[in-house]
């Protein structure tokens, strides 16, 4: 829930082999949480409606009438942020999501030659069994508009899912 998850999960034992469903939104924000440790509520209370849509306002003159200033509350350690987001590297690197490893490139052209840039990928795969379904959460690191140095803090979440809701 700390990390906004609002489906009700059942505490079942194959609860970590996908006995439960939630959202790609939740999987999302909550990848989010793994990524910075962090969640970013618009309220005292987080849940899936907390996203923000619509992050500034402004007048016919160019003047903000309101803009979203995010809050963040840490609910994970950098330890177990740290410890999560290295087990989903290993997955892009040496698991099911190995095949997309070298996909993310950043592309710096350059006067002398073009500079490509391998980025690093985290997430996990996840397929129905007879492969009726397929997602996909994960994230990439984001530049800092100050510093100009790539990291987690500015990271991009990508979720995706493919397939019908009535698993044909």
């Amino acid at each position: 829930e700390q990390m906004g998850i609002s489906t009700k999960l059942d505490p079942v034992l194959s609860f970590p082999l996908g006995a439960n469903a939630i959202s790609i939104l939740e999987a999302a924000l909550a990848y989010e949480t793994i990524m910075t440790g962090k969640v970013f509520p618009l309220g005292d209370k987080l849940t899936t409606g907390m996203v923000p849509m619509i992050t500034k306002i402004v007048d016919r003159q160019g003047n903000t009438v309101w803009e979203y200033t995010p809050q963040p509350k840490r609910v994970l350690s950098e330890r177990v942020s740290a410890l999560v987001t290295d087990i989903l590297r290993a997955v892009m690197d040496n698991g099911t999501g190995r095949s997309a490893k070298e996909a993310i490139r950043l592309h710096v052209p350059s006067e002398e030659q073009k500079l490509s840039v391998k980025i690093r990928t985290y997430g996990k795969t996840g397929t129905a069994n007879r492969f009726t379904n397929s997602s996909f959460v994960g994230f990439v690191p984001g530049p800092d508009t100050e510093s100009g140095e790539i990291g987690l803090e500015n990271g991009y979440v990508v979720a995706s899912y493919v397939g019908y809701d009535d698993n044909r």
